[in-house]
């Protein structure tokens, strides 16, 4: 888990989501937090995430001795970014499946409500525009990892693991394998979250349609062609 380095996990939640207490107990969110890595190692690969967790477990927060290699200096900032952009969206992630269980109170007696003259439950209208505010951050937080993972691609360690995982290596096996090449025929925000998750669609429509259009020779040359 990318969370808890010397039990400072709820400082390192209210550092990523500023509207929460101080006070609020870390150990609480293991369970969300789980919940919401096997979500992102399904856009960002196993690979990746055990190498920033080995980095977070290891390393972060250490700085490189002075004698380190420019090689050496480079991984550790690039790793120390990677900790904070997946904290963040871990983080968000996780509030947000934790939020609706704190709407009510699980007692002995069932689920109840606490009133008192200065609390008040929200209203459902007020509930449901925070539950989409939250998955918006979330989305944001991911977006934002993936826009640093993009635009870093020929560093380490992202090179070594994302760059080679199954995911990346079947969107850029695709014509259509960039936001900006799908953003010409239709807008998407520039979201590589949504690119990343209709991969397998994007496929299907270029090897059930496209594809046949071509003979096996003229296909391949097309296409090892365009992908250099």
């Amino acid at each position: 888990m990318i969370f808890n380095k010397s039990n400072n996990g709820s400082e390192e939640l209210k550092q990523h989501i500023g509207f929460i207490y101080a006070s609020v107990n870390f150990a609480n969110f293991p369970t969300y937090i789980k919940s919401a890595t096997r979500d992102l190692k399904k856009l960002i690969g196993s690979e990746l995430y055990n190498a920033i967790e080995t980095f977070y477990k290891n390393s972060y927060g250490t700085e490189p001795a002075e004698n380190a290699t420019e090689a050496a200096i480079a991984l550790y900032e690039t790793s120390t970014e990677l900790v904070d952009l997946v904290q963040s969206a871990l983080a968000f992630s996780a509030y947000r499946r934790y939020a609706p269980f704190q709407d009510v109170t699980h007692s002995d007696k069932g689920r109840q409500i606490f009133v008192s003259d200065e609390e008040k439950p929200a209203f459902e209208w007020q509930v449901e525009r925070d539950n989409a505010n939250l998955i918006s951050m979330e989305h944001d937080q991911i977006e934002t990892l993936l826009e640093f993972l993009f635009e870093n691609i020929d560093k380490e360690p992202i090179v070594s693991t994302f760059a080679d995982s199954d995911n990346y290596k079947k969107l850029k096996d695709l014509f259509v394998n960039s936001v900006e090449t799908f953003e010409e025929i239709f807008p998407i925000n520039g979201s590589r979250r949504l690119l990343l998750t209709i991969t397998p669609f994007i496929r299907e429509v270029q090897n059930k349609f496209i594809r046949p259009c071509f003979t096996v020779e003229n296909w391949d040359i097309i296409k090892e062609k365009y992908l250099d």
